[in-house]
């Protein structure tokens, strides 16, 4: 304790005069805000929250954002690349799947669905896929021929 010093009391800073805009330094903080962190009770939608600092900021004159993420759900089915032909019997079909982020077996069930409710297909298909290979398979369940055309859509 140094005893030059007078004691400062709780309430001594209302006396001090505030030091004006000129003389007060730079002072540079940095915060990291993560969704993560938010209230998930009031804020279910981590890109949709409001982030409260634990203690009051004064006197702001610049404000820089140093980076950032956007929490996102990225589809692996996108418009452009969610369609493709099948031909049974040389007439041609066009499939197509609505975007979405897929699991190899939720594809593979959207796949059959979609190829089983086309108007005019004769056969109805069984789609699977192979965890071993990571390979899907197209399998007539009666017998006809069938071909695809454009299957980019199926590189998940």
């Amino acid at each position: 304790m140094n005893l030059d010093q007078p004691t400062r009391t709780s309430g001594e800073e209302v006396t001090i005069p505030y030091p004006k805009r000129t003389d007060r330094k730079r002072r540079t903080m940095l915060f990291e805000i993560n969704s993560r962190d938010r209230n998930r009770k009031i804020y279910p939608n981590a890109s949709e929250f409001r982030f409260r600092f634990f203690r009051p900021l004064k006197d702001i004159t610049q404000i820089q954002i140093a980076g950032g993420s956007i929490p996102s759900c990225l589809y692996n089915v996108n418009v452009g690349w969610n369609k493709f032909t099948f031909e049974e019997d040389f007439i041609r079909y066009t499939v197509v799947l609505d975007p979405g982020k897929y699991t190899f077996l939720q594809i593979a069930t959207e796949l059959a669905n979609q190829l089983n409710i086309l108007p005019g297909i004769k056969n109805k298909y069984n789609v699977g896929f192979s965890t071993i290979t990571g390979k899907m398979s197209l399998n007539p369940m009666l017998g006809c021929t069938a071909s695809m055309h454009n299957l980019r859509m199926l590189r998940l």
